[in-house]
């Protein structure tokens, strides 16, 4: 599971422990692990993409693009992350987009709002290296 906090709330933990389940979260920053971020990517460009006008029409679009996404869609994802998990399990590096955002673009980020705190840009940007592995 991603690191969003409802997932680590104790009744969700608790649901999975009563049915034999062990718990792991994915390393920070590892989206490309998650099939359901590209669900949810594809899922609002098709919204954003008809550019509603009112909240109708943002409702309407919200419920029609549900049904964009495919059973072969879906499949595609899981095809697309388990390269990823088997060079994560191999504590390959993996260098994508997410890499080089969490490297040049989140740093400059924060170094940018805590310019007078320039140890804290520092700490930021080596903690958001841990990408590549379940370490």
């Amino acid at each position: 599971m991603d690191n969003f906090r409802f997932h680590k709330v104790s009744a969700i933990l608790d649901c999975f422990n009563r049915k034999g389940h062990e718990v792991l979260y994915l390393p920070p920053y590892s989206s490309f692990l998650n099939p359901i971020e590209e669900v949810f990517s594809k899922y609002k460009c098709c919204v954003k993409r008809r550019r509603p006008e009112n909240e109708t029409k943002l409702f309407k679009y919200m419920t029609e693009g549900l049904n964009t996404i495919t059973p072969e869609d879906c499949d595609g994802y899981y095809r697309h992350i388990k390269s990823y998990v088997r060079r994560s399990l191999n504590n390959e590096i993996i260098q994508n987009k997410q890499f080089y955002l969490a490297l040049f673009v989140f740093p400059f980020y924060f170094f940018m709002n805590f310019s007078s705190n320039t140890w804290k840009f520092k700490h930021c940007k080596s903690k958001k290296l841990n990408i590549h592995g379940f370490d």
